[in-house]
């Protein structure tokens, strides 16, 4: 973090140097053109009067900044670069020496120039909505290009500078395609995310396992259209006959999408008696965990394929069909009684899923000779 914050540094003084530099002057240029109009048109009425014949130009094609564009003054440790698309968004990242991904600085919305022009401006609205450390806040920025530079401001740490770039080749595929495909959340989304209107808890179910320890399984659904609820949380609480506390305890699971369901299950917390009630509750996420869906094609849930419960052990694989790997996943056992009754959760957690592939599991289950039916589920960890 201090090598990080030491390149910013030396990347941000950069910017003021280039702030302070003196514009070039234009008045020499108006006069040189003013010297020359007048030349002509005193030539013009000396000479007679001839019939122009008609002139044939090309079509002129609009100014095309779309490209890649690094800073004008980069150094070895880093640089600010930037990637201009074709699906009119702007990216624009910090570069930092052995770092494999770039850190995050802007991305939003790029409006092509519709004519040529050496001098062009724009206005970026804000699109992304990730957790970057060096991620802006702004709601919008402006962007000017001119002779082959675009300029726009940077502010850290309560200073502005300028930041100018010019066309040059990075390794924009170190970008994660999510970068570009998040957009921010409306208010109106934000505010019924925080209120807790799109988690609920649909079902759930729990048992006490050697007369100590609470042992649950709930079922969390996202209802929103397209908000995704990064960390959600929910909590337990278990109360003995006169309502008094047995405990409690809060857990958070990784990510949530819209119209999807999360079941999990797991150990909870030691009681000193069967609870008379043991409560589920959603929690509300924190604002920066409330994602847009966006044009992103989402994700596809992961399932449970050739599993087979044996005498003391549940075995089976985890299917992503998904074209992108997941890094860690896990599977959660649940096994009911005759009854249908909730008698034995259990989990296991699996590394490196690979894109639309498989990747085994096995989850040890020691005395299930009460288990007479069983389900199971596999999500992203």
């Amino acid at each position: 973090m201090k090598k990080l914050f030491t390149v910013l540094l030396a990347v941000f003084i950069c910017t003021f140097i280039i702030t302070s530099c003196g514009e070039s002057g234009s008045s020499g240029t108006t006069t040189a053109a003013g010297t020359t109009a007048a030349s002509s048109q005193e030539a013009k009425a000396a000479a007679p009067e001839t019939t122009a014949a008609p002139e044939t130009t090309a079509p002129v094609e609009p100014l095309d900044l779309r490209g890649l564009w690094v800073q004008t003054d980069r150094s070895e440790d880093g640089y600010v670069a930037a990637e201009i698309r074709d699906d009119g968004k702007i990216g624009i990242f910090f570069w930092i020496k052995d770092d494999p991904t770039p850190w995050t600085y802007w991305v939003g919305t790029y409006i092509a120039p519709d004519t040529d022009s050496e001098h062009y401006s724009w206005t970026s609205v804000n699109t992304y909505s990730g957790n970057g450390l060096l991620a802006s806040t702004a709601d919008s920025k402006d962007f000017t290009y001119e002779n082959g530079i675009i300029e726009f401001p940077v502010t850290m740490q309560g200073k502005t500078g300028s930041v100018q770039l010019e066309r040059g080749d990075w390794d924009n595929k170190a970008v994660p395609e999510d970068v570009y495909l998040s957009e921010k959340v409306s208010e109106e989304d934000k505010n019924a995310a925080l209120s807790g209107e799109f988690l609920e808890i649909t079902d759930s179910a729990w048992y006490v396992e050697s007369e100590k320890w609470l042992k649950y399984c709930v079922t969390l659904r996202n209802t929103s259209e397209d908000t995704i609820i990064e960390f959600p949380s929910f909590r337990i609480t278990a109360r003995d006959k006169d309502g008094v506390l047995l405990g409690t305890e809060d857990q958070t699971l990784s990510v949530i999408y819209p119209g999807q369901d999360f079941v999990y299950g797991f150990q909870a917390f030691s009681v000193e008696e069967i609870p008379e009630t043991v409560e589920f509750e959603p929690l509300p996420p924190a604002d920066y965990n409330i994602k847009k869906l966006g044009s992103s094609k989402g994700f596809d849930p992961l399932t449970v394929v050739n599993d087979k419960l044996r005498s003391d052990k549940y075995v089976g694989e985890i299917s992503n069909p998904n074209d992108f790997a997941i890094d860690n996943a896990v599977v959660v056992f649940v096994g009911k009684d005759a009854n249908g009754d909730l008698v034995k959760i259990d989990v296991a957690f699996v590394d490196d899923v690979p894109a639309n592939g498989t990747a085994a599991f096995e989850i040890s289950l020691w005395g299930n000779k009460e288990i007479a039916s069983y389900e199971s589920y596999a999500n992203q960890w």
